[in-house]
């Protein structure tokens, strides 16, 4: 399985929310740890923390982009409902998959989703938090 560490290339340059995206990246790197012992009941409950973990983070990004002012905020608000969407299905799928092989598959998704929105959809107010 593919795993996902921190590197300084995913700061963003704002102390609470890179330590928040490193705790994301730290229950990740569990939920695979734990996966691979096959103790798939405590791998749900880590996909349930990531899942609430990422929420909690969302609303204290919102936050700071909105105290800055970053005037692309309704857009990153929006990004955010897709990717907990997209959350939601992947702990349906994590839920409902009994075969190992599925397990691991859904894991995959869980990286890509924390990949969508660390490095990809940070990344675009990054720069203007920098400036500020």
């Amino acid at each position: 399985m593919a795993k996902l560490k921190w590197l300084p290339s995913f700061e963003i340059g704002h102390k609470a929310l890179d330590d928040d995206h490193k705790e994301l990246i730290e229950i990740l790197d569990q939920v695979d740890t734990v996966l691979a012992s096959g103790d798939n009941e405590r791998a749900k409950d880590l996909v349930e923390l990531l899942i609430d973990s990422v929420r909690k983070h969302f609303v204290h990004e919102e936050a700071v982009l909105a105290e800055i002012g970053y005037p692309r905020l309704r857009g990153h608000e929006n990004h955010h409902i897709r990717i907990l969407e997209r959350a939601d299905k992947i702990r349906e799928n994590f839920n409902s998959a009994s075969e190992q092989a599925d397990l691991e598959r859904v894991y995959e998704d869980l990286v890509s989703f924390l990949v969508a929105d660390i490095i990809e959809a940070d990344t675009e107010f990054k720069s203007y938090l920098q400036h500020t």
